[in-house]
């Protein structure tokens, strides 16, 4: 989350993979899987100074975003609302659709 845009763009597909193997994983082996913070924490990143490091993740993103809105039930147990972490994950693929 705080780390400058060059270091996040780096370690970006390690998010990535880590959320997509979700699907993967058994229900009762995945437990948090951070799916309520990560995508503040991208949002981060595209709304700071280092963003001319991470704007080359804008497609990455959104499919993520994607991902994660069609995916939402297999994080049920990241927070109380699963709607809610899916409203973050709107709010973000809103806000680097905007990237240009």
């Amino acid at each position: 989350m705080f780390m400058g845009g060059k270091a996040f763009a780096y370690y970006y597909p390690v998010i990535d993979r880590f959320l997509r193997r979700t699907i993967e994983i058994p229900e009762d082996q995945r437990g948090d899987r951070q799916s309520w913070i990560l995508p503040q924490c991208i949002k981060n990143q595209f709304e700071g100074h280092g963003n001319l490091y991470v704007r080359p993740l804008k497609d990455s993103v959104l499919d993520l975003c994607a991902f994660m809105i069609e995916n939402i039930r297999l994080f049920a147990d990241d927070w109380s609302d699963p709607a809610e972490i899916e409203i973050h994950w709107r709010e973000l693929r809103e806000l680097v659709s905007k990237c240009t």
